[in-house]
């Protein structure tokens, strides 16, 4: 099991380490995105989060908000995928569009 934890360990890193952060939705707007943390494993589990922001052209600056934390649901399904959203994006283009 650590082998297979090292080796897709390894290839994210390296994956990750050439993926574009930055990606225009359109003119002015922008949306940013990275890893909070490094991803973690126990078992048959894999956990990564994403943050992300929305932000104007050239003023790349985070809004003075953090995401809420996200609780991880039902950990004893070995056959699943977890997809969860919060509405930290959303709020992050409202606030840069008022800015």
């Amino acid at each position: 099991m650590n082998t297979i934890v090292t080796t897709i360990t390894t290839q994210i890193n390296s994956i990750l380490q050439n993926i574009t952060t930055d990606m225009l939705i359109k003119d002015p707007y922008w949306i940013t995105y990275s890893l909070p943390y490094a991803p973690t494993s126990q078992n048959n589990f894999i956990s990564a989060g994403v943050n992300a922001y929305i932000y104007l052209t050239g003023k790349k600056v985070p809004p003075p908000f953090n995401p809420p934390p996200i609780p991880l649901i039902n950990l004893t399904n070995t056959k699943d995928v977890q997809f969860i959203l919060g509405d930290y994006i959303i709020n992050s283009g409202i606030y840069a569009a008022y800015k």
